[in-house]
Formats: structure tokens, sequence, C-alpha cells
């Protein structure tokens, strides 16, 4: 063997097919003709008898299965509805000895990939039909790999939310408890102590959070939420966070904000802050004496933010995997030093995420500087709600006038403690245990209370069949919803379902007092619009192939008091139309069997007066959606009010 066809037959893709034949000189021929095909090197088993490829077939794995038509007195079809009734994946190519259509057809209709005469062995087609068929097998392999890698991803995210709400919820309690008892103790010792207990409870807290984040960095599964964001206000915020921290170990901390006073850029400001934050945190840790400095400028459409430190640098053997998840420098992961290793891994995968790559520099003894280099989209100046931010009023703001919040929390401890937080605020504060309790209070007067603080996970009823009933019962009242488990998904459902705002567990009192006041500013703004008013009872056909979205929005219109079916597809949709009627279809653009434009065009001709609308992640054309009488146009995620709006 010469080098050429050694270098071909150790690059040529190996593929077991089995070979059902029961003439030997066809089958000495087919494994001929395949020994012929470019790139690919066949390793055949060979079987005469339709039972023994039957066993084969369904036992062992092949690539690839060549199948003769006619075997003796049995059909090569036989083979066909067996695999077929087994769930054997492994492609098959029919194989007769003459052409004809009838068979052809009967041979696709069994399950064959494809039918090739052999006559044809070793032609273009018969190649091409071998090709064809392992390039489907892999698509489908693939296709079931990436189903099941979802399906995986799926099954991690009700974990991790269920585990954050697990451990969320005693931590509420910990640091809550804490809080109030270090307010209300003067004794030095005793502050101490408590100190020591709120601080192991927040670093508990920050390595959740920093388990959580990894794990969706590592999924693909965290998104970016780009708004207008005030460099400036953004920085001075870190200054107010760690200058004390500093000015503590004696280290001087500095900011060098060049000419950023009025500057806005479209990004993510909560994972701006959070490498940020962990960035400085670790400055300040590893730093004895000296200076810490954040550096951040703008230039020719890049941010460049710089912390550098006069710290214990780290040794250039730790440089290359310092970025790792669970990594330490060595000679530093003592009591004093303690943490996860997840910081830095957590930012050099946030900054990689937002366009840049995070970089270290550092000598042993002397000091480090981490930096990284973000694309800047520039914005106009915007009075946007940038989130939760701490206002220093807010600390010795009181309710003017009577006020009563209901309080819905199962959890006893947690309940008191916000009882007694919000007390603190001169509200007055009734308490239900569970969403039924709840429901029962608000019907015998809604009027009674200014706002409810929800959370979400009650027994009886949770806190969205809570908000659920309040639409279908027509009880007006705005919510603030409070849970361990604050998914991106979670806030979403929530906003659309109708909620105000949404406070993560463990409660920060200044962010919940913030909110609170927030929604007493808009009260009256509310009680104006009435965002709450009940619509006219309609019959609503919703088809939406994916089910989390067709269950949200079956909850949403079933809030509101109309007649909801859902459906997955266009067949569905067209079958359930047949047999009753509907004021409303609201449909997918994108379904699985066909576009949503076309169903709506066949509908429109069957249905003249019946309404359509369309749900969609994109700006569908104008000018079909006009001639099509299509009025609304969803973008995807739908909330509670575009629902309205449509069904006005």
């Amino acid at each position: 063997m010469n080098r050429e066809h050694l270098s071909q037959s150790l690059n040529a893709k190996h593929v077991k097919i089995l070979l059902v034949e029961d003439d030997e000189d066809d089958f000495v021929l087919t494994q001929d003709r395949l020994s012929d095909i470019a790139d690919f090197h066949f390793d055949i088993s060979w079987h005469r008898r339709l039972d023994g490829a039957i066993a084969a077939l369904i036992d062992e794995s092949f690539d690839l299965c060549l199948l003769d038509f006619r075997l003796g007195h049995e059909s090569g079809l036989s083979l066909l509805k067996i695999a077929k009734e087994n769930h054997v994946e492994t492609p098959i190519i029919m194989l007769t000895g003459q052409a004809d259509s009838a068979l052809d057809e009967a041979a696709m209709q069994a399950g064959a990939e494809d039918f090739v005469v052999k006559s044809e062995l070793g032609n273009a087609r018969f190649i091409r039909a071998i090709r064809y068929a392992l390039a489907r097998k892999e698509l489908k392999k693939e296709r079931v790999e990436r189903l099941k890698a979802e399906a995986e991803n799926r099954a991690k995210d009700q974990f991790l939310a269920h585990l954050s709400h697990e451990l969320r919820t005693p931590l509420t309690s910990i640091l809550g408890y804490t809080q109030l008892l270090m307010r209300q103790n003067d004794q030095q010792e005793i502050r101490s102590e408590l100190g020591i207990i709120y601080n192991n409870g927040e670093h508990l807290l920050k390595l959740l959070d920093d388990v959580l984040d990894l794990s969706k960095l590592q999924s693909s599964t965290i998104r970016l939420d780009n708004k207008p964001t005030n460099l400036h206000a953004l920085i001075h915020n870190l200054s107010d966070l760690f200058q004390l921290n500093a000015q503590s170990k004696g280290v001087q901390f500095t900011i060098v904000n060049r000419s950023l006073e009025d500057y806005w850029i479209l990004c993510d400001q909560t994972r701006l802050k959070q490498i940020l934050i962990n960035l400085l945190y670790n400055a300040i840790k590893f730093t004895f004496s000296g200076e810490v400095c954040l550096d951040v400028t703008q230039k020719d459409g890049q941010l460049i933010c710089l912390v550098r430190d006069t710290g214990i640098g780290i040794p250039e053997d730790d440089l290359a995997r310092i970025f790792e998840p669970f990594s330490q420098v060595q000679n530093v992961t003592s009591k004093a030093h303690e943490g996860a290793g997840l910081g830095l891994a957590i930012s050099a995968n946030l900054v990689e995420l937002m366009g840049g790559t995070l970089k270290v520099e550092s000598k042993l003894g002397e000091g480090s500087c981490f930096s990284f280099t973000l694309p800047s989209v520039v914005c106009e100046n915007t009075n946007l709600d940038l989130g939760h931010s701490f206002d220093p009023n807010l600390l010795n703001w009181q309710a003017k006038h009577y006020t009563k919040i209901l309080v819905v929390e199962d959890n006893l401890d947690i309940q008191q403690l916000i009882k007694r937080h919000v007390e603190d605020w001169g509200f007055s504060v009734d308490v239900a245990s569970n969403g039924v309790e709840a429901i029962h209070k608000l019907e015998q007067g809604v009027s009674n209370y200014a706002m409810l603080l929800l959370d979400l996970h009650l027994p009886q009823m949770d806190g969205r069949q809570v908000l659920a009933s309040l639409y279908s019962k027509n009880l007006s009242i705005p919510v603030i919803a409070v849970t361990a488990a604050a998914q991106a998904s979670t806030l979403k459902e929530l906003s659309a379902l109708g909620c105000l705002d949404v406070i993560n567990k463990p409660i920060e009192p200044m962010l919940l007092k913030a909110a609170i006041v927030k929604v007493i500013e808009r009260i009256d703004e509310l009680k104006k619009s009435d965002v709450l008013e009940r619509e006219t009872i309609k019959r609503v056909l919703v088809v939406e192939d994916d089910e989390d979205s067709r269950k949200l929005l079956e909850r949403l219109l079933n809030a509101m008091g109309l007649t909801v079916q859902g459906v997955g597809s266009a067949k569905h949709c067209k079958e359930t139309l047949s047999l009753n009627s509907w004021d409303l279809v609201l449909m997918d653009i994108g379904l699985p069997d066909e576009n949503g434009l076309d169903l709506a065009t066949q509908l429109r001709l069957q249905y003249p007066n019946m309404r359509i609308a369309i749900t969609s992640g994109y700006e569908p054309d104008k000018a079909e959606l006009e001639k099509l009488g299509i009025e609304h146009v969803l973008l995807k995620p739908v909330s509670l009010d575009m629902l309205k709006s449509c069904l006005a």
C-alpha cells in the first residue's frame, strides 16, 4: 500500500453496515461496490436469513442497513415493520433486482430511507443514497443529543431553583433577625458576636449566589439585560461600598473616573457591577498596605476598566489557572483568606459574555492589575428605572398617613420579620399564612389594604394562584412578590401576571422599603388607570407549540375570566375550530407544522369574522398583516397588559 492509499485509509470514516442478502454473488458484488466509495471504510456484517438479520439489527448497533427486498420466500418489508415496532434507529436502504414504483412506495411507507435497484450499485445514485442516509442519521443523532442536553439543562435549572429556595428561606431568618438584634442591642460585646453571625450568613449567601451564577454561565442560561446605565452613578456607588472596608485595613482606595460625569452606555449594569465588585473585593482582601485603584475610562467606543493593587501578588505559575472555577493561589488558601475560588471564574465568564476578555498582570510581593475592555454603546441620558438602588433619604422615611399592608408568608419567622420591619416604617400590618387566607381577607374588604406583599411558595394556594384569583375575582390591589428563587423566567412571568416589583430572599430591608415606597407613590396613578380592570369574557384559542409559553398564556387569559383552550400545532388548531366557535385565535408565528401567517391566511378565508392575533419574537411584515386583517402582533414575552390591549 503506497503512502497516498495509506493516508486515505487512515482518514476514512469507519461505517458499520448490516447487509441482508441471500444471494452470495450479490453479496460479493455489493461488497466490491462499497469498497470503491471514497472517504469511507465499511465494516460489513452479512446475514442471509431474515430472522438472523432481525436479531442483529435489534441487538447490535449499525450505522446503515442494506436490505434485499426478496429473501427466498420472505419479504424485506417484514424486517422494516419489525424494526419500526422495536424503535430501531438504523437507516435502512432497500435493494431490489428491478425497478418497481409500487414497491418503491411500499418500502418508503414502511420506513426505508431509500430504494435502489441492484443494477445501480456503484453508480452515482447508489453512492448518493449511502451518503444521504448516513448524513441524515448523523443529523438525527445530533438532534437527539441536543434535545437530551436541553432536557438535562431544564432539569438542572429546576433543581437549582429548588435549591435556591430551600437555602434562601432559612438565610432570610438568620440575616433578618440578626439585623434586628444588632439594631436593638447597645452592648458592644453582643453586637460583635451578632456581627460574626451576620457576616457568616452573608458569606453563605454569596457562596450560594456564586455557585448558581457559575452553573448558569456554564450552561449558557444567563442572558444579558442591557439597559441605559449611568457609569458615573455606578462607580460612585462602588466608592461608597468599598471605602470603609479599605480604610479599616489602612489601605487607600481611589477611583479614577475620567470624564464620565454624564456618560451613559447600554449594558447590563447588574453584571458589570458584579464584575467590578468581585475584582475590588479580591484586591482589598489581599492588600495590607498601599492602595487599591479602580480606573475607568472610555476611548474609541471601548469601555476600559482596570483594578490595580499593591497587595501580595500572584505567583507566575498560578496566573494560567487563576480564572478556573474553585482555583485559589496555594499560599493564600488559609482561614484568613477563605472563599470558594469562584469570583474570578464568574467575572471572566461574564466579561466574555459581554464581549471582552479579563486579563491579569501580577508580580509576587508587588501587586496585581486586572483589566478588561468592553464594547461601549453610547446612549442618551434617560430617566428609565435602573433597578433597586439605595437612596439615603429612605433611612428616615415614614408613612405619612394610615396605610395597611397585607403580608402573605407561611414561614412564621419570616412573616414576623417582615411585619416588624414594615411596622417600623410607619405602616399597619395584617398577616396571612397561606393563599386561601389571603384571598378571604381581601374578599372581606380589599380597600382595607394599600398593597400585598406576597410570597410565591405557599401551602393550599401558591402565589401564582393567588394572583390568578385576584384577577378572576376583580380584586384590584398592587402586589409586590417575595421569592427565594428569582430566576429570569420567574421575573418575566410575575411581571406578566401584574406584579409591580419582586424582592429576593434573603430580604434586604432597604430594598423592600424602596419597593414599598415606590408603590405608595404610584397608588393614585394606579387607581386612575385601574390596570387591574376586568375584561369582557371571550372564547380564546391559543396556538403555541412551546408548552411553557402556552401554559403562561392560558394562565393569564384564565385569570381574566376568559374561556381558553391551548393547542400546540396548526393541525390541532384546525381540528379544534371545526368542533367549536371561538372569538379569537391567538397564534404563534412559528409553528412546527406550518407558518403562522400561512395558517392565518387559511383561517381568514374559512372564518372571515373571527379575530386573529399573532405572537412573535420579531416584527412581521406589516403589509402582509394588514392584508390578513390582523390587528395585533404581541412581541414576546407577552404580558398581561399586552393581552388586555389585544382583547379591548
